[in-house]
C-alpha cells in the first residue's frame, strides 16, 4: 500500500543542527521536503500561528522521525508532538543522538543509533522506512498552493503526490512503457476505459511523472489533445517540448517538417533528443481523448495525422505512443483510421473499485493536511456507490475543499457536507446556483443556449466535448461561461482568437438534469449541427472542392442553423463559407437550369 511520504522531523531546537542533516539526508534520500519547523523556505513562516502549524504539519505528515536527546527528552513540545503523532496513528521513527535520550512515549518502539556508525544509522533507517511503505522513489513533491483535489479536471503532472487509489495501474503502466524500449517491445500502448474512469490522470499523474523522474532513455513530450486538426496539435506539443530544452521552435515550421517526406517525427524526435541530455534516446509522445480522432478531426485531418505517427512507429526506433480513449469510441477509431494494427493489446482501466475510494479521499487531504471528521470519508464512499461515480465524488472533495480555503480551516466534517449538498447533489447545486446568480443579472435565459454550443455527437448518440471560440460568442453568451468558468465547471484553453471554451468534464451533460434535458430536447439540432460542421472540415481539407458542397434538404438544414446561430464553433468562418459556397452552388444549377428552360421554349 502507498503511504504518504512527507517526513515531520520532530526534535528540540538545541540540536536543530543535527536536524538541519537529517533533514538533508531524507531530501537526498528522495523524501519531498520533510518538514523542519525553522527551515528558511518549508519551515513556519514568518508570522503564523506556530503551534496551529506543527500541529497541522504533523496531520499532513505520514511519518514522524524523532531526535532523541537529553534537550527533546526534556520538551514539553516534543512530548505533545509524539503524543498528537501517536494518536493520528503515525509511524514514529526514534533516532538515538545521546545517552540521555529516554522517552516513556516510545519505550517499546525500535530506537536507531546515530553515534556509533552514521552511515549505517542512516541505511537502517531508510530500509525500516521503505519496509513500512514509505518508499522515496514513489514518492512525488507537491506545493500548497495547488489544491489537492483537482473536481472535473484531471490530475496534472504536479498533482502526482496527491493521486490516491490508481497505484497499482500506475505501476503496471509504467512497468509496461518502460519495458517497451527492450528489444521488439510495442511502440503504441492504448489506455482504454469509460468516461470518468481517471485515464487522463493516470498518465499525467501516474505515469509521466515517473517517466521524467528515472529521466534515461526517456523524454516526454507535453501532453496533446487532437482537436479538429491533431496533426498541429501535435506540432504544438513537439513545439513547446523544443522550447523548454532552450531551442527556437515555431509550431507551424513544425508541421512542415512532419509531412516532408524523409523527415517526419522520427527527425523532429531527433531534434529534440539532441538538445536534452546525451542519455535519451527514446520520445515519448502522449495523447490524450484519442476518441476526438473520430468525433472532432474529419477524414483528411484524421488521415494526415495517423500517416505521420503510423509512419513514425515503423521507421527508426525513437518513438512511443501513449493514447486514452473512451471506451465506447474504440469501434469508430478501429473502423475510421488506420490505427487498428497499432491497437493490439490496449492497457484496460476499469472504474476505480470500491475498496479504494477511501484512499482518494483521504490521502489528499493527509498530504494536504486537512483533518476529516471520523465518518466522513465513509459516508462520501458511501453515497459514491463505485468508480463510474468518480467524477461527481472528485467534484465534491474539490467543493469541499474550497469551502475549506473559504474559511480558512483545516477540518471537514457532516455540516460541510451536507451544505455542499453531497456527492449526489454538489454539481447539481452548484450548476444550479450559477443559474440563479445569472437570472439575477437578467442572463437566465442564455445559460441553457450558450451551454448548448458546448455539446458536440459524433455518429452515436453519446454527447461529447464542444470546444468553441471566444471570439465567437456574444458578450451576454461570454458572462455565462465566465461564471460557470469560475465554478470549474468549463475551462478555456488558448489565448487572443484562438482561446476555446470547453465543458470541464462531460459528467454535466448526464448530471445537471436541466442541461440533461435541454440536450433531449435539442437532440436532432445538435446532432445536425456536429454534422454540419464534419462536412465543413472536409470540404475544407479538399481544397474546397464542389464535390463536397451541401445539396437539397441538408443544404436546407444547414441555413436554419446558421439562421439559429447553431453553427457557432472553433472554427465558425469555414463553416459559413461552407454554407457560402453551397448556396452559391445552387443558385448557379438553378440558373443553369433556367437557362436551359428557356432555351427549350424557344
Amino acid at each position: 500500500m502507498r503511504r504518504n511520504p512527507w517526513v515531520f522531523v520532530s526534535h528540540s531546537s538545541h540540536d536543530n543542527a543535527i536536524a538541519g542533516e537529517v533533514r538533508a539526508r531524507l531530501e537526498a534520500h528522495g523524501f519531498p521536503a520533510p518538514f523542519l519547523d525553522y527551515h528558511p523556505e518549508t519551515g513556519i513562516p514568518a508570522g503564523h500561528d506556530w503551534e496551529h502549524e506543527i500541529y497541522r504539519q504533523l496531520r499532513r505528515c505520514g511519518a514522524v522521525v524523532y531526535l532523541g536527546s537529553k534537550w527533546s527528552a526534556e520538551s514539553r513540545w516534543c512530548f505533545a508532538e509524539l503524543a498528537l503523532a501517536r494518536s493520528l496513528d503515525k509511524p514514529i521513527f526514534p533516532l538515538r543522538i545521546d545517552a540521555e535520550a529516554s522517552q516513556p512515549l516510545l519505550d517499546a518502539a525500535q530506537w536507531t543509533d546515530l553515534r556509533t556508525n552514521e552511515e549505517e544509522g542512516y541505511e537502517r533507517l531508510f530500509r525500516g522506512m521503505k519496509e513500512f511503505g514509505l518508499d522515496a522513489d514513489a514518492s512525488f513533491d507537491w506545493s500548497s498552493r495547488r489544491a489537492p483535489y483537482p473536481g472535473l479536471s484531471a490530475f496534472e503532472e504536479e498533482d502526482a503526490a496527491v493521486f490516491f487509489g490508481r497505484e497499482e495501474e500506475s505501476e503496471a503502466l509504467y512497468q509496461r512503457v518502460s519495458n517497451s524500449h527492450l528489444e521488439g517491445g510495442e511502440r503504441f500502448i492504448t489506455v482504454i476505459g469509460a468516461s470518468g474512469s481517471g485515464k487522463s490522470s493516470l498518465v499525467r499523474a501516474g505515469l509521466i511523472p515517473r517517466l521524467r523522474r528515472i529521466g534515461a532513455p526517456w523524454l516526454v513530450a507535453e501532453p496533446m489533445v487532437p482537436s479538429e486538426e491533431p496533426l498541429e496539435m501535435l506540432a504544438r506539443s513537439l513545439a513547446r517540448t523544443l522550447r523548454s530544452e532552450g531551442q527556437k521552435a515555431d509550431w507551424a515550421e513544425v508541421v512542415e517538417a512532419l509531412e516532408t517526406p524523409g523527415r517526419g517525427l522520427v527527425s523532429v524526435a531527433r531534434d529534440l533528443l539532441d538538445h536534452a541530455s546525451r542519455d535519451r534516446t527514446l520520445v515519448l509522445v502522449f495523447i490524450d481523448q484519442g476518441e476526438e480522432l473520430v468525433t472532432r478531426a474529419n477524414d483528411t485531418a484524421r488521415s494526415r495525422f495517423v500517416r505521420v505517427i503510423n509512419d513514425a512507429l515503423t521507421g527508426p526506433d525513437v518513438i512511443r505512443v501513449v493514447a486514452t480513449l473512451r471506451a465506447e469510441f474504440l469501434t469508430g477509431v478501429l473502423e475510421q483510421t488506420d490505427l487498428a494494427d497499432l491497437i493490439d493489446e490496449p492497457f484496460l482501466l476499469t472504474p476505480l473499485p470500491r475498496s479504494r475510494l477511501a484512499s482518494a479521499i483521504a490521502g489528499p487531504a493527509e498530504i494536504a493536511g486537512i483533518d476529516l471528521a471520523p465518518g466522513l470519508v465513509e459516508r462520501v464512499v458511501e453515497d459514491t456507490g463505485g468508480g463510474d461515480a468518480l467524477p461527481l465524488m472528485a467534484f465534491t472533495m474539490q467543493r469541499l475543499y474550497q469551502r475549506l480555503a473559504r474559511r480558512k480551516s483545516q477540518r471537514l466534517d457532516e455540516a460541510d457536507y451536507r451544505a455542499v449538498g453531497g456527492v449526489t447533489g454538489a454539481l447539481e447545486q452548484r450548476a444550479n446556483g450559477i443559474r440563479d446568480k445569472l437570472d439575477r443579472t437578467g442572463l437566465k435565459s442564455r445559460v441553457m443556449p450558450t451551454l448548448l454550443k458546448l455539446v458536440g455527437f459524433d455518429t452515436g448518440s453519446v454527447p461529447t466535448r464542444r470546444r468553441v471560440g471566444l471570439h465567437g460568442l456574444s458578450p451576454e453568451e461570454r458572462k455565462v461561461i465566465a461564471a460557470f468558468e469560475d465554478a470549474r465547471l468549463v475551462s478555456t484553453d488558448g489565448t487572443g482568437a484562438a482561446a476555446v471554451v470547453f465543458v470541464a468534464h462531460e459528467a454535466l451533460f448526464r448530471t445537471w438534469r436541466p442541461l440533461a434535458d435541454a440536450i433531449e430536447a435539442n437532440l436532432e439540432e445538435l446532432r445536425d449541427r456536429s454534422r454540419l460542421e464534419r462536412d465543413a472540415r472536409e470540404w475544407a481539407e479538399a481544397d474546397r472542392d464542389d464535390a463536397y458542397l451541401l445539396r437539397g434538404e441538408r443544404l436546407q438544414r444547414a441555413l436554419q442553423l446558421r439562421t439559429g446561430g447553431s453553427a457557432l464553433g472553433p472554427g465558425v468562418a469555414f463553416v459559413e463559407a461552407f454554407v457560402d459556397a453551397s448556396r452559391a452552388l445552387r443558385a448557379r444549377m438553378l440558373g443553369r437550369e433556367a437557362d436551359l428552360l428557356a432555351n427549350r421554349i424557344i
